[in-house]
């Protein structure tokens, strides 16, 4: 992959990391995902997540689940940050109580969501 110094990644970017592993209906940390892209600091992880939330937008506007749902917080063993559930929850996509109450509850069911649209290749289907 292209090294990406201290620009902003494009979220499209991230379609191939993340839909094998959704596909595959595991997880892998942001982390991960900024080693992946060879990103250098300062600022990888921010990078990563906004190229996640610009993401969560667009799935959303197309009206597919949040492919981003497969990527989590290192700090949050096993689910994302808390801005990935606020930002579901301003686009209408989860209940804000239960992803506060129950972060990974609401965690399991978005995963659930889209490792079964991967599966069926609904990100396949319709670019992103």
């Amino acid at each position: 992959m292209t090294t990406k110094p201290r620009g902003k990644i494009d979220p499209q970017a991230l379609v191939p990391i993340l839909l094998p592993v959704a596909r595959a209906g595991r997880t892998l940390t942001y982390q991960d995902i900024a080693a992946l892209l060879e990103l250098v600091p300062p600022l990888t992880i921010h990078r990563v997540t906004e190229a996640l939330e610009a993401l969560t937008r667009a799935d959303a506007e197309a009206g597919r689940p949040p492919l981003a749902a497969v990527a989590v917080s290192r700090t949050r063993p096993g689910i994302p940050a808390a801005g990935f559930f606020e930002l579901l929850g301003c686009l209408g996509r989860v209940d804000p109580i239960l992803a506060a109450d129950d972060p990974q509850r609401a965690h399991a069911a978005l995963h659930r969501e889209v490792v079964a649209a991967a599966r069926a290749g609904i990100f396949d289907v319709v670019p992103h």
